[in-house]
């Protein structure tokens, strides 16, 4: 579904390289936010949500191929030490990953809002000085 979306919104955005459009678009846009389950900021989510949902559900799949239990091992003649190790090593790949997914998220999180307000807070104070400048040297 996520890639039948993108490559939807990649069609059709394409015709707003006219002006006249892209405008018509948020204009659009900005009178339907009413509706929470589906607006703009819905609509242009809808391809990466899809593809979170995809890869939860591919990782879940994942692990539970490679946790189940087998009855018996003479079909694969691969000793259980052996497979307890695969098990094990793809679990900590994963861990690993999901880590560093935290991490990655911790940090984007201080570019958004927090830079921000700290950019807001030091306009201010440029502000402030300029004035207190202007100010004196009259």
């Amino acid at each position: 579904m996520s890639l039948l979306y993108g490559c939807m919104y990649s069609i059709r955005f394409f015709d707003l390289k006219k002006s006249y459009k892209s405008l018509q678009w948020a204009e659009n846009a900005q009178r339907n936010q009413l509706n929470p389950f589906w607006n703009i900021w819905v609509f242009m989510a809808m391809p990466a949500i899809w593809l979170v949902w995809s890869l939860v559900a591919y990782l879940i799949c994942l692990m539970a191929y490679i946790w189940r239990v087998e009855g018996d091992n003479l079909a694969t003649k691969t000793p259980t030490r052996c497979i307890l190790g695969l098990r094990i090593v793809v679990s900590c790949v994963l861990f690993l990953g999901l880590m560093y997914l935290c991490l990655i998220i911790n940090a984007l999180r201080q570019y958004g809002g927090v830079m921000e307000d700290k950019w807001q807070e030091r306009m201010e104070s440029l502000r402030f000085v300029v004035y207190m400048y202007r100010n004196h040297k009259h």
